[in-house]
């Protein structure tokens, strides 16, 4: 039987939307990049239950980026998701953003041509967010062993991580281009399909792998994954 859900990011300076059926996209809304998220996101949502109610079609699940990517993009998001989760009575997935982003790449150039994707995102600060993974892993059905992988490196030690794995066999880059090292940004994924696409797609294995009746994770459960603390919180730690 099919499941509907819909699938929430705000990974960076703007975000997306989508309502899959199963791992089907059936619609995407994209937030205006000249707005706060803040001020576009309940609009964007509102639309799109809208085109649901229109069209007769019920949610069965929420799904959310949870980080990491940007402090007050991710707070916001996932913030929305758990209410539309809590105020429908729908089980709620959170999915890693970088295996979000990584699995986007499936479509074209990505992983079914090469042997791993590489993600990076920028942290700031000379850092980045960043992961690899197997074409295999983005390909099966087990995403719960996967989606979480995300760590804070330097953007040192990630030139130094990419230039290992491209000399190990085929990678796709994919994520924010202004972190790929220069000698390997001919490797670069430039994916259009929006983030939130990602989302529901892993979203959607994830309900498959936990059973027909996962109940999924309690809304007020669902937290952010930053990973590091944001520059208020360092800054104030240093007074």
């Amino acid at each position: 039987m099919s499941e509907y859900q819909i699938a929430i990011e705000t990974i960076g300076k703007t975000g997306s939307l989508a309502i899959l059926k199963d791992e089907t996209v059936v619609s995407t809304r994209q937030l205006p990049s000249d707005r706060r998220t803040a001020a576009v996101l309940a609009v964007s949502l509102d639309q799109l239950l809208g085109e649901l109610r229109h069209s007769g079609i019920s949610l069965n699940s929420v799904s959310v980026a949870v980080g990491p990517g940007s402090f007050t993009g991710i707070r916001i998001g996932v913030t929305a998701a758990k209410m539309l989760a809590y105020a429908l009575g729908l089980p709620i997935f959170p999915v890693g953003s970088l295996a979000a982003l990584a699995i986007n790449a499936d479509p074209a150039g990505g992983p079914r041509s090469s042997a791993s994707v590489a993600v990076a995102i920028n942290a700031y600060r000379g850092q980045v967010y960043a992961a690899t993974f197997t074409a295999e892993e983005l390909g099966a059905t087990n995403p719960s062993a996967w989606e979480n992988r995300a760590e804070v490196l330097s953007k040192g030690d990630w030139q130094d991580r990419v230039a290992k794995i491209a000399a190990a066999g085929p990678v796709a880059l994919v994520g924010d281009r202004e972190m790929m090292p220069d000698g390997q940004r001919q490797l670069f994924c430039n994916s259009a399909v929006p983030p939130a696409i990602g989302v529901g797609r892993i979203a959607s294995r994830m309900r498959s792998e936990l059973g027909a009746d996962a109940a999924g994770t309690d809304p007020f459960a669902v937290l952010p994954r930053y990973l590091k603390p944001s520059a208020a919180e360092e800054k104030a730690s240093t007074r």
